[in-house]
């Protein structure tokens, strides 16, 4: 596993905080499916392991170049504001493909996270193709246009 240092991150509030579904928690790790790419990765402190993507990749997706602690300072204005930062310091806001995200939180209309998780990866499966990494297998998330059969859709209890 490559290995990247992330002051001020914290990889499980980031991933578990409703704005990211395919992922699933393997052993000390996550394998997330994003697009057409599937890797894993797993903090220690304040240090990201991750294979199957390169470095570049991971700091995009993570958002590791913003500054959090201005825009921690921006946004701590009132007492409210400074609690939530307490208790979530770290999660950071995702560089997610487009699509993908709108489908996702298409998806999230009145459903729970374990729904929306299901009707992602049947979307995949579905309209998909095959990625691995490693032992793991999983499918990409289609691009625009690639989810075209709606009798599918309804038959597979997606949406």
């Amino acid at each position: 596993m490559d290995s990247i240092n992330v002051p001020d991150f914290n990889l499980e509030k980031t991933l578990k905080c409703g704005q990211l579904f395919r992922y699933d928690n393997i052993d000390d790790a996550y394998l997330i499916s994003h697009g057409d790419r599937l890797f894993k990765v797993r903090q220690e402190k304040s240090t990201l392991l991750f294979s199957g993507v390169d470095r570049e990749f991971i700091h995009d997706f993570f958002r590791l170049e913003d500054d959090y602690k201005a825009i921690i300072n921006s946004i701590s204005k009132d007492e409210f504001m400074r609690e939530v930062i307490d208790q979530n310091y770290g999660m950071r806001i995702m560089r997610q493909d487009p699509w993908e995200c709108l489908i996702s939180y298409m998806c999230s209309a009145k459903n729970k996270i374990p729904k929306i998780k299901q009707n992602l990866s049947m979307i995949s499966k579905t309209f998909g193709s095959p990625i691995s990494h490693r032992d793991h297998e999983g499918f990409s998330f289609p691009g625009p246009g690639g989810i075209s059969n709606h009798d599918a859709l309804r038959f597979k209890d997606m949406l």
